[in-house]
């Protein structure tokens, strides 16, 4: 009798502790989903910033290649 009454308690505190567990395991993905979400908005905004750059070089470039010509 003892035994049942002791093993109640103990069972419940394991339920209890798996569905926490679970509730972690939940928000954790979903935190995780969110950062992979920012990581990939913040890629393609690099890249964005990139291209973007690499055309501005290209017309320096080229401005510095036509002002180099008229003064030789």
């Amino acid at each position: 009798m003892f035994h049942l009454l002791t093993n109640k308690p103990v069972e419940k505190i394991k339920v209890e502790q798996k569905k926490l567990d679970e509730n972690v395991v939940v928000r954790l993905t979903k935190e995780q989903k969110n950062k992979n979400l920012e990581i990939s908005t913040f890629k393609m905004e690099l890249e964005a910033a990139k291209r973007s750059y690499e055309v501005q070089f290209s017309q320096l470039e080229e401005e510095a290649k036509c002002a180099k010509e008229e003064f030789a």
